[in-house]
């Protein structure tokens, strides 16, 4: 320290702020709520002003409440700027938001014995499937790669079919349809 007299200090140093964010980069459905949170060292006393910046909006909250109604993609980053105008930032967080598949129906072609089903994902996501079919007590699983099965042998029993859709994020659709043997 320097100063003019024993009774005047100058110069004087702000103890260093640091950052930890503390909400991971994840992937959810639209309609979720995510709570960017982040910890401040040694304490929020020593910052002029914070601020969270996501996808380029500025947000004067801590901590930061979004529900996310829109699909896609979401940047996410908390600035401090301390009382000397310094700026410290976090590591961005990226929020993968998406939608469940969507399925409609299910049905069973007689003509051709085959089981159709309309399923597709609002985002545009390719649909894996997993199939379950019960007849006559016993279950067989499939997992085909289009919207389409049929089971061999031919239905001869009442039947129950499953159909699960699901996208890259896990995020799945069932459906369900029971019946009698085609005529």
């Amino acid at each position: 320290m320097a100063s003019c007299s024993d009774s005047l200090t100058y110069n004087r140093g702000t103890e260093p702020i640091s950052l930890k964010i503390l909400t991971q980069s994840d992937t959810i459905l639209v309609g979720n709520l995510v709570e960017f949170k982040v910890e401040i060292k040694p304490s929020i006393a020593y910052a002029k002003r914070w601020y969270w910046i996501l996808n380029s909006t500025k947000h004067d909250t801590r901590p930061l409440d979004i529900t996310f109604t829109e699909s896609g993609v979401y940047n996410a980053a908390f600035y401090i700027v301390d009382y000397l105008d310094d700026t410290l930032s976090t590591d961005t967080v990226t929020i993968t938001v998406a939608n469940t598949p969507v399925c409609n129906s299910i049905e069973l072609e007689c003509a051709t014995k085959t089981f159709k089903w309309d399923c597709y994902d609002k985002d545009g996501e390719k649909l894996t499937y997993s199939l379950l079919y019960t007849e006559d007590g016993k279950n067989r699983t499939a997992t085909p790669d289009t919207n389409f099965w049929k089971p061999t042998p031919s239905m001869t029993n009442n039947w129950r079919v499953k159909v699960t859709a699901a996208n890259r994020f896990k995020f799945q659709t069932e459906i369900s349809e029971e019946g009698e043997p085609c005529p």
